[in-house]
């Protein structure tokens, strides 16, 4: 029996294994060709996504041993638009874990893959919005790109259990809208179970139009 024909026939059993869990389980899974989520190793056949609760160790088991990783949905999700389409961890593992993905307002999903797009969702211009972070691994250049620098912060704040950390972001960006700023962005520096560090971004007028120009310049570029 050639490799093939021997690769064919093990793929005709897995396809057989996965109808049935739909058919007699009626258990319904996502698969991702790889994973997103920095830290896991590349699985030979994919990310399968489900409640595990429903399927017999016996199946699981097989199914991890011809190459797919098994996740849980509500800890995961998939992103359909990337090549290779991905799996993204959502809920946290530990105290020290940090989204490499995010929903937008509208629903969307924003990934590690493309930083550029979670300013938007993460800048704020009023004490009544919403106060999000960005996640400490988000680049340094990309909010450099949109205009935002550093309000010069010698120490980063702390807002925890311990004596000190009391800084409130609220009182922070309530600071710098005052001192002009036309945007204000914060993102996470450290995380623990009993603590969070962070810094805060601003975004000047003078700034918004280097931004805009640096943006309108490169399109031009591109365009011819």
């Amino acid at each position: 029996m050639t490799e093939d024909l021997k690769a064919a026939k093990r793929q005709a059993r897995i396809d057989i294994v996965l109808q049935r869990l739909r058919d007699d389980y009626t258990f319904e899974f996502d698969w991702a060709q790889a994973y997103g989520e920095p830290g896991y190793t590349q699985p030979e056949r994919g990310v399968l996504l489900g409640n595990w609760n429903k399927v017999p160790k016996r199946l699981q088991n097989y199914l991890e041993a011809v190459g797919f990783e098994l996740e849980w949905c509500d800890e995961w999700t998939l992103d359909f638009e990337s090549s290779p389409s991905k799996a993204w961890r959502t809920e946290p593992n530990s105290y020290h874990w940090e989204p490499s993905a995010a929903y937008d307002n509208d629903g969307g999903l924003l990934t590690r893959d493309q930083p550029e797009f979670w300013i938007d969702e993460f800048k704020v211009d009023s004490v009544n919005q919403p106060l999000g972070m960005l996640p400490s691994w988000f680049p340094d250049d990309e909010l450099d790109k949109a205009g935002f620098k550093s309000n010069e912060e010698p120490h980063a704040y702390e807002s925890g259990w311990h004596p000190g950390q009391t800084d409130d972001p609220k009182k922070v960006l309530a600071a710098e809208l005052k001192k002009g700023a036309l945007y204000v962005i914060f993102r996470r520096k450290e995380t623990s179970q009993f603590y969070t560090k962070w810094e805060c971004w601003v975004q000047m007028p003078e700034a918004e139009e280097e931004a805009s120009y640096g943006s309108q310049e490169a399109s031009n570029v591109s365009a011819v």
